[in-house]
């Protein structure tokens, strides 16, 4: 297959030597923006993850996905793809890879404690962490920061998630019922629009690290003061971008052979 790679970071470039080593023919446009020659000779578009931050623009890139000369047999996949960019193609979405969301993951929750250790200039060893939400991302982050030494607490938005984190041995609050955190580690990994977060006030020295995109910009203290949120977008990429681009790489080729290849064989 010829594959277009439009946009993203460092893990494209690895994604795109983990798909030439597969078989397949893999460009990038050159010389700025694509051209129509460009994408008549491909068989799939791969867009990043996520493929775009404002419903309209190819993430990393001034591009607009409207403006794309792409031909009607041109396969689309990327990662949060907008439904109206998929209409009327065969497209794949990573979201859509069970394997591919838990590998990101736990890149993702290793990224934001390794950026916390980092700037704490300590080890976790009995210090307080919070971590708000229990999804893929939440859990794995709690797992991190336990084994590390941390005391940690989930803070979550459905009484579900409150058991579950409890079987697993933390403690849980609902944040209904929450109005100030007072650990000196927090991390949202919570998607947007977040709800019940807004109320909340932390320390005024907490570090706060936002792994899901659902953290405001700054979150207030008791004393009406601002502690800014520090955002973590496309941290696999940025903290450990071979082992995203092998990840990213592998839900490519799983779309591929799942979806691509069988088409083909019932093509006359």
């Amino acid at each position: 297959m010829t594959i277009g790679l439009l946009g993203g970071d460092r893990r494209m470039e690895i994604a795109a030597d983990f798909l030439r080593n597969a078989g397949h023919t893999v460009t990038f446009p050159t010389g700025g923006s694509p051209t129509e020659a460009f994408f008549s000779a491909l068989d799939l578009l791969v867009l990043p993850y996520p493929a775009t931050r404002d419903g309209k623009h190819i993430s990393l890139t001034p591009l607009p996905f409207a403006t794309l000369s792409l031909a009607p047999h041109t396969a689309l996949f990327g990662g949060r793809l907008p439904l109206a960019w998929r209409e009327g193609r065969p497209s794949g979405d990573a979201e859509e890879n069970e394997e591919y969301l838990r590998g990101n993951a736990y890149l993702t929750a290793a990224a934001g404690v390794a950026t916390a250790l980092r700037a704490g200039e300590r080890a976790f060893f009995r210090v307080r962490a919070a971590v708000l939400g229990y999804g893929r991302i939440g859990k794995e982050t709690a797992k991190m920061l336990r084994a590390l030494g941390a005391d940690t607490t989930v803070y979550v938005r459905r009484a579900e998630a409150k058991e579950e984190a409890a079987k697993d041995g933390f403690s849980a609050c609902l944040l209904s019922d929450t109005r100030h955190l007072s650990e000196a580690l927090i991390f949202g990994t919570v998607p947007a629009p977040a709800e019940n977060l807004a109320p909340l006030t932390v320390e005024e020295d907490a570090l706060i690290y936002d792994l899901g995109g659902g953290l405001p910009e700054a979150m207030k203290t008791e004393a009406e003061g601002l502690v800014r949120t520090l955002p973590l977008r496309g941290a696999p990429g940025v903290f450990a971008p071979k082992a995203a681009g092998e990840l990213y790489a592998g839900a490519i080729l799983d779309y591929i052979e799942k979806s691509i290849a069988p088409e083909r064989k019932h093509d006359p």
